[in-house]
């Protein structure tokens, strides 16, 4: 809400140019710095409220999970495995979204022309399965028992 706020302000601003505008956006503006500050401040709290409490119960990977995501040593795994089609590894979360949409579109969004031969040859030799309907079967089952 603050965040609208202060763009509202900056865009009023922008449009007038008048003083009290511009003051009024560079409070908005320390207001939302201020806010922020304190959101950072209140999720490192979380986190370090989380480490003790893992280190207390000897929980060591826990630990250092959290130890690894304060520093930023952390990494999605996912990200690093992950390859484009073209073999480039994927280097964002966004290339990665891009990447699957584009799999599961080609996969789905078959594109066959009606030119296209889409008949389906018959096997070379038929498997040895049961042929009957299902709930003879199961009579036959039951019957056996």
């Amino acid at each position: 809400m603050l965040l609208k706020k202060r763009n509202t302000a900056k865009k009023k601003f922008k449009r007038s140019k008048n003083s009290n505008d511009e003051k009024c956006w560079h409070q908005l503006n320390e207001e939302f710095t201020e806010a922020y500050v304190k959101d950072e401040i209140n999720h490192l709290e979380g986190k370090l409220h989380r480490l003790v409490e893992a280190a207390e119960h000897r929980k060591l990977r826990t630990t250092w999970e959290i130890v690894s995501e304060i520093s930023g040593k952390t990494k999605n795994i996912n990200e690093r495995k992950m390859k484009k089609a073209n073999g480039e590894r994927i280097g964002s979360v966004k290339e990665l979204l891009e990447e699957w949409r584009d799999y599961f579109s080609k996969l789905f969004n078959n594109n066959a022309t009606e030119n296209q031969d889409l008949t389906i040859e018959p096997a070379e030799h038929d498997l040895d399965i049961e042929t009957v309907p299902l709930l003879q079967m199961r009579s036959k089952t039951q019957s056996a028992n």
